[in-house]
């Protein structure tokens, strides 16, 4: 096991037994962009003939009476704070009394180089910890926060030639930070993200040294804009997070 957490997904290519153990759960999953992208790679692996999944856009209570992956968008980006509160009264509303798995995640741009990731911290764990503590019943999983790719080579001299300095490596940096603390506190109800898109093909993982601490960065190869998910990237997270589901308990 890496210092970032446990092995990723190593192939797209998911076993029948995953897609019917999540196709019997009852699944909230709160999302913005990225979240779609996943979403998109979930569907882009259905296609290869395995069990349709049934994906719909809600945070109604009323359709968790039957097996549902559930997802909507949440808060404002650049807002965490919005986020974790819409959560809260997502699942207040109903919904945490019915499902079995409940997350959410934040976005690139919620996280940036002046976060106060202390305080960031303690607010989005208080609000899993009561949650969890309401409903016994159900999974309240955490997700890592993703990542964005580092420029290298041409564009990283273009970028400080223009005086932008490193952003993308003090935003990086401030994630893994968060990332970091979430996998050492929530352990088996980490949904890795992180972990996913800072893993190339071959295995090896993205990362660069910043004041004295390694830190993660999206593989360039699963962006074509440096912080969203293409294909690649899209089916690569999408079937770890199928796998991720599957090994979660449904309501007993």
């Amino acid at each position: 096991m890496s210092s970032f957490g446990s092995d990723p997904a190593k192939s797209d290519r998911l076993p029948q037994a995953v897609w019917e153990s999540v196709a019997k759960k009852k699944i909230y999953f709160g999302h913005m962009s990225v979240g779609t992208n996943i979403l998109d790679g979930i569907h882009d692996l259905e296609r290869e003939g395995q069990v349709q999944l049934n994906i719909v856009e809600t945070s109604d209570p009323a359709a968790f009476e039957m097996a549902i992956f559930a997802h909507s968008p949440i808060g404002e980006n650049a807002r965490p704070r919005t986020k974790i509160d819409r959560f809260r009264t997502i699942l207040e509303s109903g919904v945490g009394a019915k499902a079995d798995v409940a997350l959410f995640k934040f976005c690139y741009v919620d996280i940036d180089g002046g976060t106060d990731i202390e305080a960031l911290i303690s607010a989005n764990g208080k609000t899993i910890e009561d949650l969890q503590a309401r409903y016994p019943k159900l999974t309240v999983a955490v997700v890592t926060a993703p990542l964005t790719a580092v420029p290298t080579g041409l564009k990283a001299r273009l970028k400080k030639w223009l005086g932008r300095g490193e952003p993308d490596k003090a935003a990086n940096a401030k994630r893994t930070l968060f990332n970091v603390r979430l996998r050492e506190t929530y352990g088996d109800r980490v949904f890795d993200l992180a972990a996913l898109e800072s893993t190339r093909p071959t295995g090896e993982r993205v990362t660069f040294g910043t004041e004295g601490r390694m830190s993660e960065a999206l593989e360039p190869s699963y962006t074509d804009d440096g912080g969203h998910l293409n294909a690649a990237g899209r089916t690569f997270v999408a079937a770890g997070l199928l796998r991720f589901l599957a090994g979660l308990g449904a309501r007993a």
